[in-house]
């Protein structure tokens, strides 16, 4: 049984621990922290047993052409999709799953440094989250499993139809369990959501990616076709011991819009070598139109969001430190959006591909419009430019240099 008055936990799904994502922004796919997909659901009286199933799905079409470091121009065309699922007995037991695809190779900020052109090249298909969620009371959440642990929220919430660098360390496929306590609304509104997870790195058979499957050492794979326990290349959380942990805290004023997300996380590597990762974030979003934003005049409005980032021992790396500032403004108007984004990433002391260690500042900036064709589906349709300039990347060790790309997207977003 599927009763429509029931506010699913798909419109959970499209919000994000620092706040509203607006339905009308053309989002690449990206994942929910499972604290927040977590949260409980309303039950209309007299369904108090029921049991409710459904989910949503959000497809991102998106052709680039992109001219990096004054070279010939490289043709892009890709689908970022994500699928969630749900399945609630009453209100206090659930069970949540995530199915994601996306490219194996040049995802993320390798994106705008393409070696060749490609058409759907690499679009592998992985089981991101499958988890279940128990609530003992009405203020708390218990859940384990194959967990999106709740650190930061910019890599979604940043608005626009391009990668940002907190991709860097949104954290996902992890093998764990956390609880969230809800603080009881105070007199004046404030709401306050606490969470505590501990991790690893998925290395079971739920990590593999179904369709492109690169090769374990595949020098072009963001993502290989399975997370492998002493893997050189992949050690973040990769510990095979609940010895990782994220806390984070999540709050604000819904009435007045102002909301916040604070987060702290410990992340150990595979490697006996490695120093443990330490980092912090901080986020606020600014939305008293309840999705229109501040207004700006008749019909017209914005939403303000930022987000900053700090860690030691970066990937593992003794000694290197990295601080992230990404931000963006989303104006409104009817059914149009106008997406002004951007970020800066500073590494200190990162080590770099012949060995040495550098100093880098990284810039990224980009603006996206776009335009919902119908509501329901909604299918939005937007055109954007970006442009990064690399001059130490800390994930992939080497400097990329300037980039610009520019292109076509198209969302189409959708409940069951």
């Amino acid at each position: 049984m599927r009763p429509s008055t029931l506010r699913t936990a798909a419109t959970v799904l499209l919000a994000t621990a620092a706040g509203h994502i607006s339905a009308d922004a053309a989002e690449r796919a990206v994942q929910t922290p499972s604290a927040s997909t977590a949260a409980p659901t309303a039950v209309p009286p007299g369904m108090e047993n029921a049991f409710v199933w459904g989910g949503d799905v959000t497809s991102h079409l998106q052709g680039e052409m992109t001219t990096a470091n004054g070279g010939s121009p490289r043709e892009t065309l890709f689908d970022d999709t994500d699928s969630n699922l749900y399945a609630n007995y009453s209100t206090w037991l659930s069970l949540y799953g995530n199915l994601h695809l996306e490219r194996n190779r040049n995802d993320n900020a390798d994106d705008y440094f393409p070696k060749s052109n490609s058409f759907f090249r690499s679009e592998g298909l992985t089981l991101r989250q499958l988890f279940a969620a128990v609530r003992p009371m009405e203020q708390v959440t218990v859940y384990a499993g194959k967990i999106h642990p709740n650190f930061g929220a910019a890599y979604a919430a940043v608005p626009g139809n391009f990668y940002n660098f907190a991709s860097d360390y949104e954290e996902t496929e992890r093998i764990g369990a956390g609880v969230e306590y809800r603080l009881p609304p105070h007199s004046d509104r404030i709401i306050t959501r606490i969470s505590l997870e501990t991790d690893y790195l998925d290395t079971t058979f739920l990590s593999t990616s179904l369709l492109s499957q690169p090769g374990t050492f595949d020098p072009t794979a963001d993502r290989t076709w399975r997370y492998r326990r002493n893997m050189p290349l992949v050690t973040d959380g990769n510990t095979g011991q609940f010895n990782n942990w994220v806390l984070a805290m999540q709050g604000g004023r819904p009435e007045t819009g102002l909301t916040y997300q604070l987060s702290f996380e410990r992340q150990g590597t595979g490697v006996p070598t490695d120093k443990t990762e330490t980092g912090g974030s901080f986020g606020l979003t600014y939305d008293p139109g309840g999705g229109d934003g501040m207004s700006l005049g008749h019909r017209l409005g914005v939403i303000p969001f930022i987000e900053y980032a700090r860690f030691s021992n970066f990937q593992g790396n003794d000694g290197e430190g990295e601080q992230y500032l990404t931000g963006g403004l989303a104006f409104h108007y009817v059914r149009w959006e106008l997406d002004v984004a951007g970020g800066l990433r500073k590494g200190n002391d990162v080590l770099v591909a012949d060995g040495s260690r550098v100093n880098g500042l990284d810039r990224q900036e980009n603006i996206s419009l776009n335009y919902t064709i119908m509501p329901y589906p909604q299918l939005t349709t937007g055109f954007g430019i970006n442009h990064i300039d690399d001059n130490a990347d800390p994930v992939a060790i080497v400097a990329k240099g300037s980039s610009w790309s520019w292109g076509p997207s198209l969302t189409l977003q959708t409940t069951f």
